[in-house]
């Protein structure tokens, strides 16, 4: 499978970004599958759909709205 990090300083991540990755899996240091978005406060249409290893997300509280197909058949 594919390692795939989201740094910290990320604030935003546009539309389909990931999309179809369906083998990457995401770290935020654990191993839990938990993807942690605690600094993003803007994400584009599709950005995850299709990851399936995604197990759990962790969200910015300043996030206003998850866009449509965000996490759209991910685990």
């Amino acid at each position: 499978s594919d390692l795939a990090e989201i740094p910290s300083s990320v604030t935003s991540i546009g539309a389909s970004a990931f999309r179809g990755m369906s083998q990457a899996e995401f770290s935020d240091g654990t191993d839990d599958g938990t993807l942690n978005l605690s600094a993003v406060s803007s994400l584009g249409e599709y950005v995850f759909s299709g990851c399936s290893k995604i197990a759990g997300v962790t969200l910015n509280e300043n996030l206003s709205a998850i866009p449509a197909y965000a996490f759209n058949s991910t685990g």
